[in-house]
Protein backbone atom coordinates (compact mmCIF):
# COMPACT_ATOMS: atom_id res chain seq x y z
CA UNK A 1 0.00 0.00 0.00
CA UNK A 2 2.82 2.37 0.89
CA UNK A 3 4.45 1.72 -2.47
CA UNK A 4 1.16 2.52 -4.21
CA UNK A 5 0.78 5.79 -2.33
CA UNK A 6 4.36 6.77 -3.06
CA UNK A 7 3.95 6.02 -6.76
CA UNK A 8 0.67 7.90 -6.85
CA UNK A 9 2.22 10.92 -5.13
CA UNK A 10 5.13 10.87 -7.56
CA UNK A 11 2.82 10.96 -10.57
CA UNK A 12 0.75 13.70 -9.00
CA UNK A 13 3.86 15.79 -8.43
CA UNK A 14 4.96 15.31 -12.03
CA UNK A 15 1.54 16.35 -13.28
CA UNK A 16 1.59 19.42 -11.11
CA UNK A 17 4.99 20.37 -12.47
CA UNK A 18 3.89 19.81 -16.06
CA UNK A 19 0.48 21.46 -15.86
CA UNK A 20 1.22 24.35 -13.55
CA UNK A 21 4.69 25.29 -14.66
CA UNK A 22 3.80 28.85 -15.59
CA UNK A 23 1.80 29.39 -12.42
CA UNK A 24 4.41 27.84 -10.23
CA UNK A 25 7.47 29.63 -11.57
CA UNK A 26 7.05 32.16 -8.79
CA UNK A 27 6.60 29.44 -6.15
CA UNK A 28 9.56 27.69 -4.60
CA UNK A 29 9.97 23.95 -4.87
CA UNK A 30 9.22 23.73 -1.17
CA UNK A 31 5.93 25.60 -1.59
CA UNK A 32 4.90 23.45 -4.54
CA UNK A 33 5.82 20.22 -2.72
CA UNK A 34 3.78 21.36 0.26
CA UNK A 35 0.80 22.24 -1.92
CA UNK A 36 0.87 18.91 -3.76
CA UNK A 37 1.26 16.99 -0.51
CA UNK A 38 -1.60 18.86 1.16
CA UNK A 39 -3.92 17.89 -1.69
CA UNK A 40 -3.28 14.22 -0.82
CA UNK A 41 -3.68 14.44 2.96
CA UNK A 42 -7.46 14.33 3.21
CA UNK A 43 -8.42 12.04 0.32
CA UNK A 44 -5.79 9.47 1.30
CA UNK A 45 -6.12 10.08 5.05
CA UNK A 46 -2.37 10.31 5.45
CA UNK A 47 -0.66 10.01 8.80
CA UNK A 48 1.83 12.69 9.81
CA UNK A 49 4.70 10.35 8.95
CA UNK A 50 3.23 9.56 5.52
CA UNK A 51 2.69 13.27 4.91
CA UNK A 52 6.31 14.02 5.79
CA UNK A 53 7.59 11.16 3.63
CA UNK A 54 5.45 12.18 0.66
CA UNK A 55 6.51 15.81 1.07
CA UNK A 56 10.16 14.70 0.91
CA UNK A 57 9.48 12.62 -2.21
CA UNK A 58 7.64 15.49 -3.88
CA UNK A 59 10.34 17.98 -2.98
CA UNK A 60 13.10 15.77 -4.37
CA UNK A 61 11.15 15.20 -7.60
CA UNK A 62 10.39 18.88 -8.05
CA UNK A 63 14.00 19.88 -7.51
CA UNK A 64 15.14 17.25 -10.02
CA UNK A 65 12.56 18.51 -12.51
CA UNK A 66 13.78 22.09 -12.02
CA UNK A 67 17.33 20.98 -12.76
CA UNK A 68 16.24 19.20 -15.91
CA UNK A 69 14.22 22.24 -17.00
CA UNK A 70 17.28 24.46 -16.57
CA UNK A 71 19.39 22.04 -18.62
CA UNK A 72 16.74 21.95 -21.33
CA UNK A 73 16.70 25.74 -21.55
CA UNK A 74 20.47 25.81 -21.99
CA UNK A 75 20.30 23.14 -24.69
CA UNK A 76 17.46 24.93 -26.51
CA UNK A 77 19.54 28.10 -26.59
CA UNK A 78 22.58 26.22 -27.93
CA UNK A 79 20.42 24.57 -30.60
CA UNK A 80 18.99 27.95 -31.61
CA UNK A 81 22.49 29.36 -32.07
CA UNK A 82 23.48 26.38 -34.23
CA UNK A 83 20.35 26.68 -36.38
CA UNK A 84 20.78 30.45 -36.76
CA UNK A 85 24.42 29.99 -37.75
CA UNK A 86 23.48 27.30 -40.25
CA UNK A 87 20.81 29.50 -41.80
CA UNK A 88 23.25 32.40 -42.10
CA UNK A 89 25.82 30.20 -43.85
CA UNK A 90 23.19 28.80 -46.22
CA UNK A 91 22.00 32.31 -47.13
CA UNK A 92 25.57 33.28 -48.01
CA UNK A 93 25.50 30.61 -50.72
CA UNK A 94 22.09 31.65 -52.10
CA UNK A 95 21.15 34.47 -54.43
CA UNK A 96 19.04 37.26 -52.91
CA UNK A 97 15.91 35.80 -54.53
CA UNK A 98 16.66 32.34 -53.18
CA UNK A 99 17.35 33.76 -49.73
CA UNK A 100 14.00 35.54 -49.81
CA UNK A 101 12.27 32.30 -50.83
CA UNK A 102 14.07 30.45 -48.03
CA UNK A 103 12.82 33.06 -45.54
CA UNK A 104 9.27 32.49 -46.80
CA UNK A 105 9.63 28.72 -46.47
CA UNK A 106 10.97 29.07 -42.94
CA UNK A 107 8.15 31.45 -42.04
CA UNK A 108 5.56 28.93 -43.27
CA UNK A 109 7.28 26.20 -41.28
CA UNK A 110 7.22 28.35 -38.15
CA UNK A 111 3.52 29.13 -38.63
CA UNK A 112 2.82 25.43 -39.02
CA UNK A 113 4.74 24.67 -35.82
CA UNK A 114 2.83 27.35 -33.93
CA UNK A 115 -0.45 25.91 -35.18
CA UNK A 116 0.48 22.51 -33.80
CA UNK A 117 1.51 24.03 -30.48
CA UNK A 118 -1.77 25.94 -30.23
CA UNK A 119 -3.85 22.82 -30.91
CA UNK A 120 -5.71 21.56 -27.85
CA UNK A 121 -3.88 18.85 -26.02
CA UNK A 122 -5.58 15.74 -24.81
CA UNK A 123 -6.00 15.40 -21.09
CA UNK A 124 -3.60 13.16 -19.27
CA UNK A 125 -5.15 9.99 -17.88
CA UNK A 126 -3.52 10.73 -14.48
Amino acid sequence: MKKYITTFAFFISLLVVANAQKKSESMSAEDRASKVTEKLVEPLKLTDKQKADIYSINLKSLKEAEGIEAQMNVLKEKKKKIVDGTNTKIKEVLTPEQAKKLDQLMEKRDEKKQGKAAAPKTASPY
